[in-house]
């Protein structure tokens, strides 16, 4: 079941909070000089001024246009755009004519306001809240089921619509499990967990990692980077929703440098004059690597000198004047080129934050 996406001109949308903007997202549709054909003979069944033919055809685009822009909000992980603009255009010169539609709007995540009316005396609840936290607790229990291969569609739907943190825990319990269960079990924190149905779908791993970029907050940070530090296969949710977390990444590169280098390229939603320090002691650690590869003689023929070569430290042989080994693609040092790049972004943006906070 595709998940849909709320459409609102305003700026804003009515009960429900914007928690992230992603930007604006476009979409069009242009169509040839067929149309225009087909418009004029659509006249003939014109009765008191509309056309019926050329009606449907504006709706038709407007709906392929609408659903163009609709899956790239999905794409992007939000569920809302808001200040949603369409207009049609006529493009002709040199004897043609196209027909375009234009659709704008921003991109953004949006979580349901859940509101508890009031009287004077006492809070009550009526039909309808009380219908929608029934429906939150049988979806939180569904999650917390450990018996449940399978996140159900409508479960899966209502909480992207009503996010709560109270279930962070079960569904990243969820994404370890489809992603290296064995089959009797898996284990967590050196803990052996036995589950009787360890191949959980992998479409559970799409929902997980949108539905932790809309409850994202310091509480939820800590738990996913303490999962990471159990398990590397977390490093797919931290990397998909840009929680780089400056002090938890100098707290990897002072361990293992080589490991933190693919956090460097994660960036962050919001940048602060703390970062400075923990950005400058991050690339401090990638100032004096230690070569992890080594130079050496390669064995000579019977016909030929042994020569110098460079070995990476995979053992993979290179000309000596090779810097980054055409297997593995790695430098003495054990970085790539991507690994450079992102120490070299790190240093620029530590330039910027110290000429923006002076």
């Amino acid at each position: 079941m595709k998940k849909e996406v709320l459409f609102t001109t305003a700026t804003s949308l009515p009960n429900y909070e914007v928690v992230e903007s992603k930007g604006l997202v476009f979409a069009n549709v242009v169509l040839g000089t067929n149309f225009f054909s087909d418009f004029a003979a659509s006249f003939t069944d014109t009765f008191g001024g509309t056309s019926d033919t050329y009606q449907g055809k504006l709706d038709k685009i407007y709906g392929d246009v609408v659903d163009k822009l609709k899956n790239k909000a999905l794409d992007l992980g939000c569920n809302a755009i808001i200040s949603f603009k369409i207009d049609f255009d006529e493009i002709s010169g040199k004897g043609v004519s196209m027909f375009m539609v234009n659709a704008v709007g921003t991109a953004c995540k949006a979580k349901q306001i859940v509101a508890i009316k009031q009287t004077q005396n006492n809070d009550y609840l009526d039909d309808e809240e009380m219908e929608s936290a029934v429906k939150s607790y049988k979806f939180i229990a569904e999650i917390k089921n450990k018996e449940n291969p399978r996140i159900s569609d409508e479960a899966i739907d209502y909480l992207l619509e009503h996010p709560v943190k109270g279930i962070v825990d079960e569904l990243l319990d969820y994404y370890y499990v489809v992603k290296v269960a064995s089959e009797s079990g898996y284990s967590v924190g050196g803990q052996y967990v036995a589950d009787n149905t360890p191949t959980r779908v992998v479409a559970n791993i799409n929902f997980i990692n949108q539905y932790v970029g809309l409850v994202l907050d310091d509480e939820v940070v800590e738990k996913v980077y303490s999962k990471y530090s159990e398990n590397e296969v977390y490093f797919e949710i931290i990397e998909k929703n840009g929680i780089f977390d400056s002090k938890r990444v100098l707290n990897i590169a002072e361990q293992d440098p080589i490991k933190a280098l693919k956090f460097l390229g994660i960036g962050k939603k919001i940048y602060t004059k703390e970062d400075i320090d923990y950005f400058k002691r991050i690339i401090n650690q990638y100032n004096n690597l230690p070569n992890r590869g080594s130079y050496g003689m390669s064995k000579g023929g019977l016909f030929s000198k042994s020569q110098e070569i460079y070995i990476c430290e995979q053992g993979h042989e290179n000309d000596k004047d090779v810097e980054f080994c055409k297997s593995c693609g790695k430098n003495i040092q054990g970085l790539t080129v991507e690994d450079l790049q992102n120490i070299k972004d790190m240093k620029l943006k530590i330039d910027v934050l110290e000429s923006y906070f002076g």
